[in-house]
């Protein structure tokens, strides 16, 4: 990133940001995994568990960060031409669905209850926050404009640019876009804040798994808002609005209010929280090597 003298704004220069975006989740996924085996280990989760639920977590993560981009026209040639439309972006929201998917596989297959939701309730959002420093460096998620003094610029060979000069904001011989607002860095102040939230609230839930949906339903509501800020040229077919809201932003909305009425029942269900213990079912070898089995195959045929 190369900085301006005294009060000209950054500007970041994404022609390495592919390079960052891959090192910064790298890390990401290190600090969410680092976080969740120290808190099953805690719990005295069995290790093997604890492996399988990793390897599930990533591939489905990765899996729904992919598939929940595609566009509608995108999803008609996903036969025909699975390696253009499987390429056309990514979004954090499938990310989280496929790992709801990967919690669901597991807890079924391994016969697992009450066991693995709270231990993400902390490490998703952490790992988020470091997933979006990557993007900050990237300028995938930039923002709209704005004459606010912590605004960033993005050089030419951006996103950010190529879609001012479509709007005809900036002309092909500056250097650097408009400045916009820092939405990878709004992110991250609120993944920050979602952690703390959670952290403080972690003995007010009663029902085993709620600690992880409320932190959904932050990070929903969080993102709903910062769409607000963020250019829908990024967002490509979700940032087409409705009704003055995005597409995106619709998704989210109704997918919070449901998280909201399932965690308020799932709560008003639980009487007396001291009955909610972790268990872990004694499950044979033949279904953990399975599941190893099927997750090597969904590794290898996704190209994940």
């Amino acid at each position: 990133m190369k900085t301006l003298i005294f009060f000209h704004l950054p500007v970041i220069d994404t022609r390495s940001g592919g390079y960052y975006f891959f090192v910064f989740y790298l890390l990401a996924f290190s600090t969410a995994i680092t976080v969740f085996v120290f808190s099953c280990k805690r719990h005295r989760i069995p290790f093997r568990t604890i492996l399988l639920m990793v390897g599930a977590g990533v591939i489905f993560f990765i899996l729904g960060n992919k598939l929940f981009a595609i566009s509608p026209a995108g999803w008609g040639r996903v036969f025909t031409d699975p390696d253009s439309c499987c390429n056309e972006g990514r979004t954090v929201l499938g990310g989280i669905a496929g790992l709801g998917a990967a919690l669901f596989v597991c807890g079924k297959w391994l016969g697992l209850k009450n066991v693995l939701s709270d231990r993400l309730a902390l490490a998703l959002p952490l790992g988020m926050i470091v997933a979006r420093a990557g993007c900050l460096m990237a300028g995938c998620c930039f923002g709209m404009p704005t004459s606010l003094p912590w605004g960033i610029r993005y050089g030419a060979a951006s996103a950010a640019f190529a879609s001012q000069l479509h709007c005809g904001l900036v002309s092909i011989s500056d250097v650097a876009s408009l400045p916009v607002h820092p939405v990878p860095v709004y992110e991250m102040i609120a993944c920050a804040l979602i952690a703390l939230v959670v952290w403080i609230t972690r003995r007010f839930w009663k029902a085993s798994g709620s600690r992880l949906v409320f932190t959904v339903l932050l990070y929903g509501t969080a993102r709903f808002f910062l769409e607000f800020f963020r250019d829908p040229f990024g967002d490509k077919f979700a940032g087409v609005e409705f009704l003055g809201i995005k597409y995106v932003q619709w998704a989210v909305l109704s997918v919070t209010v449901l998280l909201g009425l399932f965690l308020w029942i799932r709560e008003r269900k639980v009487v007396d929280p001291s009955t909610v213990r972790l268990t872990v079912i004694q499950t044979g070898d033949a279904r953990y090597i399975s599941l190893a089995v099927f997750l090597l195959v969904l590794f290898t045929a996704a190209g994940t």
